[in-house]
């Protein structure tokens, strides 16, 4: 791992709670640790969940258990240098009703398609909408345009070949949107060669408020493709990796549209709840978690994390609203040294005050963290052996 000095520690916390979950640089008054329970808690999840795997697996990670905690924090190093890397730590669940969600498909490509929206660029620089949630109606497997140019066909589309059209021209290898050409889109949805068109525009509501539990699953069966193949450098980015998507999925503020308190006036409050009070507090936590198990439905599992995180995310919030009441700014707030610089964040006092009305909420989340990490590791590893019973992994 490269050698930073504590100032340039310092400065790379500071740089991190500064930017919002997309990149872009937003105000935190927390300027203290990095989103995404903080390089800190990352590390530890990662570390500790190594001595819950059992047998030759746990032999070999604990060998590599330094790399496995140093990188659980790089997806977070790439999410502001890497496009489309945000989307992968969150998901905003609030934006789709409420539990348990019946309209929000759990397969990624399902998910892109029902959110997708298809427009054409015309010369006049303006949009025709083609394709989007009010422009057709289904029934019986049956669906028609009532809107665009799609509904001057008079005819109803199979929801089947229309929805594998759509995956065949507008979904990569990847599971990521293309946009075909217009001669192109014009033959796949059978449109006159005289609509006028510049461009095809795609814009994926599902992308703008997250992919996290679809991300879990290409990262999961990615680890087992490599325990299948035997590379250890593979195996070990997969496996850190993945340890730092599960654990973000156990943060309740990476299910929710305020994930930073931002829409009712609590602006902080997220690297506050998974960075902070972990620092402060972890030392009294009770890391011993069990030994990890095999999970029949990986799939199904991620989605019940971020279902369970999302289910804490009003006591989140409503907690630490009703403390600001009794606290005032200048008993939230102080600065603490960290190499050479003073940085303004949460009053101990005041963190030891949520900490404590949390009620253990956050030892609690970091161990099922913990547990998960490791079980899906191993259930990785012993479906790869379902393939093949020789694994050229572990040495």
């Amino acid at each position: 791992m490269r050698s930073f000095s504590s100032l340039a520690l310092s400065l790379l916390f500071v740089f991190f709670s500064a930017t919002s979950r997309d990149g872009r640089f937003a105000t935190s008054e927390n300027a203290f640790a990095d989103e995404d329970w903080g390089f800190f808690a990352h590390q530890k999840i990662n570390r500790l969940a190594v001595f819950t795997l059992p047998g030759p697996l746990g032999g070999y990670f604990k060998k590599k258990i330094d790399y496995l905690g140093e990188h659980a924090t790089d997806p977070d190093k790439r999410r502001y240098a890497v496009p489309g890397e945000a989307k992968k730590h969150y998901i905003d669940l609030d934006r789709y009703g409420s539990f348990p969600f019946e309209h929000l498909p759990r397969h990624y490509e399902d998910a892109q398609l029902a959110f997708l929206e298809i427009s054409l660029l015309l010369p006049s620089g303006d949009t025709l909408p083609l394709v989007t949630p009010g422009t057709w109606e289904s029934e019986l497997g049956l669906m028609w345009f009532v809107q665009g140019p799609l509904a001057k066909q008079k005819r109803p589309w199979s929801k089947k070949d229309f929805t594998s059209l759509l995956k065949e021209y507008f979904i990569s290898r990847k599971g990521e949107l293309k946009a075909p050409s217009c001669r192109k889109l014009k033959k796949i949805l059978q449109l006159p060669d005289t609509l006028p068109c510049d461009k095809v525009l795609l814009r994926s509501f599902l992308d703008e408020h997250g992919i996290l539990p679809y991300h879990l699953v290409r990262a999961y069966w990615s680890l087992v493709r490599a325990f299948e193949l035997g590379d250890e450098k593979r195996i070990l980015k997969q496996a850190a990796d993945l340890g730092h998507y599960i654990a973000d999925a156990h943060v309740p503020l990476h299910t929710t549209e305020n994930y930073d308190g931002q829409l009712t006036g609590q602006e902080g409050i997220h690297a506050f709840w998974e960075s902070r009070l972990p620092e402060l507090f972890s030392d009294r936590y009770d890391f011993f978690v069990g030994p990890a198990e095999y999970i029949e439905q990986p799939a199904d599992f991620f989605w019940q994390t971020v279902f369970e995180s999302h289910s804490m995310v009003d006591s989140v919030l409503e907690i630490e609203r009703q403390l600001r009441a009794e606290y005032p700014q200048q008993q939230r707030y102080g600065y603490e040294e960290r190499g050479g610089v003073n940085l303004r964040t949460s009053s101990r006092t005041y963190a030891l005050a949520y900490h404590q009305a949390l009620n253990g909420m956050v030892e609690r989340r970091m161990r099922a963290a913990i547990r998960a990490v490791g079980s899906i590791w191993y259930t990785a590893f012993l479906d790869a052996k379902k393939k093949r019973k020789t694994l050229p992994f572990p040495p």
